[in-house]
């Protein structure tokens, strides 16, 4: 028990010290101003530089983020500036609590995070409680694998991902091997019994064998494990290159068109020009 402590205190540091993590999901603190724009030909990236220093927030804009905006913005609240232009031009924005990342729809990844001591039900309420996990994003735990399946902008997935090596190194692992344990062992009658949990007292005199799985047996299984989660990042690795080459398509009609329905609505809420 003595020794169990440490670790417990381990985790728990992680997890305070994680605390500010919570505000990973939360959408920026926007200025209680309205935000208004007038765009004549502007570029788009320096249209979002400009709008986040408005706010007092850092970005990132990605180098991919290209073309030219004309529209007319009077009076919004900042975050329904930000999500009308994303929404016209194909983009998607990440805010984790210090930085407000905008890529393009195209550029969302895939990811599998695997897990090997702390339990994926546990992970998955762990980044509810922390705010982590956004219901923009997916999110597929496969609890019966201890993997995760994460799909999102490149921020979003190392999250995620620096999450589950922190609280996995943390986790007693000692305790998790022990609860894998099978005993075999022969009470006072004789008879072969056989459980997860230590055997009684009085069957520990007479037979008590703990079957764990062996060094070769947790080097295939965890061969095998990484084989299939390699295989399976390949098949993400080419599914992402075929939806970005769709999206690019869609993006660049969505945006040729999403232009003048933006200013059409901007002009019908703004009225006339100043």
């Amino acid at each position: 028990m003595k020794k169990s402590k440490p670790l417990r205190g381990l985790l728990a540091a992680s997890l305070l010290g994680l605390a500010t993590f919570g505000a990973w999901a939360a959408p920026p603190s926007w200025s209680a101003t309205p935000f208004s724009y007038y765009a004549v030909n502007d570029d788009i990236a320096e249209v979002l530089r400009g709008f986040a220093a408005s706010q007092g927030i850092p970005v990132v804009v990605s180098d991919k983020i290209a073309g030219k905006i004309n529209a007319r913005f009077n009076q919004l609240p900042p975050g329904d500036f930000l999500q009308q232009l994303v929404t016209a031009y194909g983009l998607v924005w990440y805010y984790d609590g210090q930085v407000l990342y905008v890529y393009r729809a195209d550029e969302m990844r895939s990811r599998i995070v695997k897990l090997n001591f702390y339990p994926v039900a546990r992970f998955q309420k762990t980044l509810q409680q922390l705010g982590i996990l956004d219901d923009r994003f997916t999110f597929k735990p496969v609890a019966d694998e201890g993997i995760v399946f994460v799909s999102g902008p490149q921020p979003f997935l190392d999250r995620i991902e620096e999450m589950g090596k922190t609280l996995d190194a943390s986790f007693p692992v000692k305790a998790t091997a022990q609860a894998d344990a099978v005993y075999r062992w022969t009470d006072e009658t004789g008879r072969v019994n056989y459980s997860s949990e230590p055997p009684p007292e009085t069957a520990r005199a007479i037979k008590t064998l703990a079957i764990e799985p062996t060094a070769a047996g947790r080097a295939t299984g965890a061969v095998e494990m990484q084989r299939r989660i390699e295989d399976y990042n390949r098949y993400l690795q080419a599914l992402d290159g075929i939806k970005a080459s769709n999206a690019g398509l869609n993006a660049k009609a969505a945006a040729n068109s999403g232009v003048g329905a933006l200013v059409a609505q901007t002009a019908t809420a703004a009225g006339p020009k100043p």
